[in-house]
């Protein structure tokens, strides 16, 4: 993969943008202006199967996308014939992925929603199909049509899929707390040269821990394979060479941003507690640093710190 680099989150904002813009060229060589009328009836039915796949697919997962679709397939008749514009029907899908709950959750809705996009389209209802020499002009036209709103659906869930990597929440390291490690820490008052005034009800003040649900080492693993599937899959379907070459630059910046993720994530494991413990004690004895009991808690949903059960808990290796 890729070799990472600093503001790797943005830059694969801008590659998501730029294909998001090929979709949109691309889609300009649709076309149903002229053709027969059982020809239209043909592209816009089979428009409204595949939206049907994706409301069905995306049923369980994300509800608000699965109605998105059904609302989307009831207006496909009137957003795909002239004189509508194709780029009305890409900024309508694009809307209707966007509508997903599960895009402004935790960091686990949101691996849930990536993979899921990314899985839609590897479907088979929205793979293109074949134009023989031996069809006629009306089903080969049908067929060529088909395929380019197909293609419109595949790509838009990839670049959506891979804009919400960018929304996961990454670890970050404050220069308070650098400072702290290598015993430089700071306060606003020293830096300006005015006396520190301390108080008794300042010092006691119990500190205010603020727990982000990061993903795990497994988790962008995972998708990291699963959206590089999708798009090698889209690479070898595409017939445009501006969107295979934003589909390329969206799979390097995408490598790069989950790399970076990685440096910065611990790998998990299972470890099982020799008797019932207290989180503290347990953390002070497999990591040596009592403070980290609150990563066991969260990590497993104790719901008892001071009663940790003697089950498989996961933890870091470091």
């Amino acid at each position: 993969y890729p070799t990472s680099g600093a503001a790797t989150a943005q830059t694969l904002m801008s590659s998501c943008s730029a294909l998001d813009d090929c979709i949109s060229d691309s889609f300009s060589g649709f076309s149903i202006d002229g053709v027969a009328d059982f020809v239209q009836n043909d592209v816009i039915g089979n428009a409204s199967i595949m939206l049907g796949y994706v409301s069905d697919a995306m049923k369980v997962v994300d509800s608000a996308v699965s109605d998105a679709a059904r609302l989307l397939q009831g207006d496909i008749s009137v957003l795909l014939p002239p004189p509508s514009s194709g780029k009305n029907f890409v900024e309508q899908v694009q809307k209707m992925w966007r509508t997903g709950k599960r895009l402004y959750g935790n960091a686990s809705d949101l691996v849930t929603m990536i993979k899921t996009l990314s899985g839609v389209s590897l479907g088979s209802d929205l793979q293109p199909r074949g134009v023989w020499k031996t069809d006629s002009k009306t089903t080969a036209t049908a067929t060529q049509q088909r395929n380019v709103v197909a293609s419109t659906l595949r790509t838009t869930a990839i670049s959506e899929a891979a804009y919400a990597v960018t929304r996961l929440p990454a670890p970050t390291i404050s220069a308070v707390m650098q400072n702290a490690a290598v015993g430089q820490a700071t306060t606003p008052a020293q830096s300006t040269g005015w006396p520190s005034v301390t108080h008794p009800a300042l010092n006691n003040a119990p500190a205010v821990k603020n727990t982000v649900d990061l993903p795990t080492w497994e988790e962008l693993t995972d998708i990291r394979d699963t959206l590089n599937t999708a798009i090698d899959k889209e690479l070898s379907r595409t017939t445009s060479d501006a969107l295979f070459l934003a589909l390329r630059r969206v799979k390097a910046d995408l490598n790069a941003d989950i790399n970076t993720r990685l440096e910065q994530s611990a790998r998990i494991i299972q470890r099982t507690p020799d008797e019932v413990l207290p989180a503290l004690v347990l953390a002070a004895t497999w990591f040596d640093n009592a403070a980290r009991d609150a990563d066991i808690i969260r990590r497993n949903a104790i719901t008892h710190p001071g009663f940790v059960p003697v089950i498989p808990l996961k933890v870091p290796v470091q």
